[in-house]
């Protein structure tokens, strides 16, 4: 009796879990709670079944196998938690990826293996097809306006400068937290850090601090040439350095920008229902309300500048019924003009990431690495 068991017993209920859900999810954008729980329930089954076998025939029980599975669990639960309470992915999606993490037995992650986390793989590999099918409908649904207007923004000295400088500045401060990061989450790449603490600190100087990061950056990028030129100067950061600023302006400027007119649609004021994800905002300024366009990708969405009042709270379950009833309130004194705002439509989730866990499944971990090494 070996561990292989686990997957001839698991994979049936991957499948079912993934065609099921995703049907769901496309259909009626909801993925039912007991699909989850009995896919988790499922999985604990299994695997206490196959642990009672091997001890019934006298054979092995490995020991770290059951710890290993058992950080699994654990680090996933704390990860979907965390990319829920970012808005970066739904309640549900979040429910979704812990019956996945429970389900996939370990042997599945053979190839760029992560310590207490393999199924980090699985989020790599979904994320990624996300971006490259939403970078090339962007691209081909956005109109020519939409992207000359958006590209001639990018290309403004001024904000390039910017945008640059602070990535220079908060991925040098990033570089010299990895080890001691890496020695608390070894199950992450080490660029994932300086990806993830770009958007973090971009995300609390704006929508929590408020506070323009122009001055700090250029102290940190000073510190960072004075004390640690060697390094800053090497080809190999530099490298490293161009990559970030590709990931970072692609994700945060032109996915969010060029996705405004291509997954959103005009609503009749009237017609909001809760749960809706306003693709604008309102802007107070006094008894003035003025559109904003706003983002829907959470953690990367499009901010107010520092001291700009709105009208709706950037929430991942949409608006509420008090915003939808005050924005009615509101057009009916005639105080906000117009008839409709633009609402996103929703893209299920559900299916790119039954689609990253194949992925997983059938190159026993990252399909890009697996790539890669093709031509190294």
């Amino acid at each position: 009796m070996q561990w292989d068991l686990l997957s001839l017993l698991s994979m049936p209920a991957i499948l079912s879990l993934g065609i099921i859900t995703s049907w769901e999810d496309i259909k009626s954008s909801i993925i039912r709670n007991k699909w989850i729980v009995a896919a988790v329930s499922y999985s604990l089954a299994i695997l206490s079944g196959t642990v009672f076998l091997l001890w019934r025939s006298g054979q092995h029980i490995s020991i770290g196998y059951l710890s290993q599975y058992a950080f699994n669990i654990f680090f996933g639960l704390a990860f979907s938690l965390l990319l829920w309470k970012l808005a970066l992915w739904s309640a549900g999606d979040a429910k979704l990826f812990i019956a996945y993490t429970a389900l996939v037995p370990l042997s599945f992650y053979s190839y760029s293996y992560m310590p207490y986390f393999p199924a980090f793989v699985i989020v790599v590999n979904t994320f990624i097809l996300v971006l490259l099918f939403y970078l090339f409908l962007i691209l081909y649904r956005s109109s020519r306006d939409a992207k000359k207007a958006t590209f001639k923004r990018l290309l403004q000295p001024r904000f390039l400068a910017e945008s640059m400088l602070f990535i220079f500045a908060f991925s040098w401060i990033a570089f010299q937290l990895e080890p001691i990061l890496h020695h608390v989450f070894p199950f992450l790449p080490l660029i994932f850090f300086s990806i993830l603490f770009l958007f973090c600190i971009w995300y609390l100087s704006e929508k929590i601090i408020k506070k323009s990061l122009f001055v700090p950056s250029i102290i940190v990028s000073v510190a960072a040439v004075l004390f640690d030129f060697a390094l800053v100067s090497s080809s190999a950061y530099v490298s490293r350095y161009l990559i970030l600023v590709a990931l970072f302006i692609l994700v945060r400027y032109i996915l969010v920008n060029l996705s405004f007119e291509v997954f959103s649609d005009p609503t009749y004021i009237e017609d909001l229902k809760p749960g809706m994800l306003a693709a604008e905002n309102f802007e107070i300024k006094k008894d003035n309300y003025t559109k904003r366009p706003i983002g829907a990708l959470g953690l990367f969405s499009i901010n107010a500048p520092p001291g700009i009042k709105l009208l709706f709270k950037s929430k991942a379950s949409g608006l509420s019924p008090l915003e939808i009833k005050e924005v009615q309130k509101l057009h009916g004194m005639g105080r906000i003009k117009g008839h409709t705002i633009r609402i996103f439509q929703t893209v299920p989730f559900a299916p790119f990431l039954f689609i990253g866990v194949i992925v997983t499944l059938v190159a026993q971990g990252n399909l890009f690495l697996r790539i890669a090494s093709l031509f190294i």
